[in-house]
């Protein structure tokens, strides 16, 4: 009976100290983010007087949605970023790669329908009955011309990342007269050849590097894809372990959602969305359709993309072929050495750089033909 009470006061004092180390981690935890948090804000502070820095909610589409604005004067001209996924935001992350586009552009995060912020506005299955890439870019029409009478602006540009990029690219061609640009980057051009393309190129790598599970996995799933698009998780996951996703890394955890850890934008609540997330299933079941060819290759405005050379995700020579044929006011095409799916995070200051001498000029000159 001694020892049995002796073993019941060791697993209770125990469990106290367990409860307690684990209680003292997350005070710290917090602790360190709150002081991040804080770090970020003060470096990231719009202390000029003509200067923007504010989240707001937008009705677009007949529902809440959520804008954070920035920029250290609002004479410059607006860059619409529509993000990645559907539903990878980018607003938690903007702090590591937008401070420098502040300088030029009055920036906008748009969390998109059932998305970061935008995704507790609202209640998230009604919305997801509403989920289409129509829908979808009928939202970024809306957006922009909120954004346009919002900022008192004539017209601006957007960027579209990997699926921005498609819901982009079908605005700039269905309303040209919004736009100075279209800015492509992570750009998709056909689902399914990008998906069959990139599919290849991570099975080659494979092969090379002599990785047996990456190859008994991809060879599993063949022939990729097909109509449902089966397996696109085991191509999602190597081509992100292969570093053609982000440029020199083997996951996307690391670049990017520690630093939506520390963004002052987001709130623990905000940042669960991660978490829960829904499977966009209405996007898998319209991926085969999804093919940017159809809409034709006369554009009435800039067309530039900034494209990764190591870019599998969304086949670079995908996007190659398609700006051959582009017929345009202006275009350009511009190759990052250093990166692949995120150039404008692995390799920000030349993305910034590259931002400002090719849209300028080009808001300059088209302000002044308007």
């Amino acid at each position: 009976m001694v020892f049995k009470n002796k073993y019941l006061r060791w697993s209770l004092n125990i469990v106290i100290a367990l409860t307690a180390l684990f209680c003292l981690t997350i005070i710290v935890l917090l602790g360190w983010r709150n002081i991040e948090q804080n770090t970020v804000a003060d470096r990231r502070a719009i202390t000029t007087a003509n200067g923007i820095e504010v989240t707001e909610v937008a009705t677009i589409g007949g529902i809440n949605q959520s804008l954070n604005i920035r920029g250290k004067n609002l004479d410059n001209p607006v860059l619409l970023f529509v993000h990645g996924g559907p539903g990878h935001v980018m607003t938690p992350f903007a702090h590591s790669f937008q401070d420098a586009w502040e300088d030029s552009f009055t920036v906008v995060q748009w969390d998109q329908r059932n998305a970061g912020k935008t995704y507790f506005l609202n209640d998230p299955a009604e919305v997801t009955k509403t989920m289409s890439v129509d829908r979808m870019a009928a939202d970024l029409i809306e957006v922009s011309q909120y954004l346009i009478k919002r900022l008192g602006k004539k017209k601006i540009f957007i960027l579209g990342h990997s699926w921005g990029s498609v819901i982009g690219t079908m605005a700039a061609k269905q309303h040209p007269e919004l736009f100075h640009a279209y800015i492509g980057t992570g750009q998709a051009i056909s689902m399914s050849e990008g998906e069959r393309m990139g599919y290849q190129q991570t099975l080659k790598l494979a092969r090379e590097r002599g990785n047996k599970q990456a190859i008994a996995e991809l060879e599993a799933i063949a022939p990729y894809p097909n109509q449902n698009f089966d397996g696109i998780e085991i191509r999602a996951k190597w081509i992100i372990q292969f570093g053609q996703s982000y440029y020199g890394e083997s996951g996307l955890e690391g670049p990017l959602l520690s630093k939506g850890l520390y963004s002052p934008d987001y709130t623990l609540k905000d940042l669960s969305y991660f978490i829960r997330q829904p499977v966009p299933y209405w996007f898998l079941d319209t991926m085969a359709d999804i093919d940017l060819r159809k809409l034709g290759y006369d554009f009435d405005i800039p067309i530039i993309f900034m494209i990764g050379a190591h870019e599998w995700q969304t086949p670079y020579p995908l996007v190659e072929d398609y700006y051959e044929q582009i017929r345009a006011p202006y275009k350009k095409y511009i190759a990052f050495e250093k990166s692949s799916h995120f150039p404008f995070m692995s390799d920000p200051d030349t993305f910034a750089r590259v931002l400002k001498e090719e849209l300028l000029p080009i808001a300059i000159s088209r302000t002044v033909l308007n």
